[in-house]
This record gives C-alpha cells, sequence and structure tokens, in this order.
C-alpha cells in the first residue's frame, strides 16, 4: 500500500512538472 501511495504521488508530482513546463 506505501508503495502504491508513493507512486500516485509521484504521478501528482511530474503531472505539476509538465503543467509547469508548459507554461514556461
Amino acid at each position: 500500500k506505501a508503495a502504491a501511495a508513493v507512486a500516485a504521488v509521484d504521478d501528482a508530482a511530474t503531472r505539476d512538472l509538465r503543467r509547469i513546463l508548459r507554461l514556461e
């Protein structure tokens, strides 16, 4: 379960980074 939570957080982080890169 912990690994799944970490993976979910990583996915969210990558999405945010992609949005920021697109804005820039």
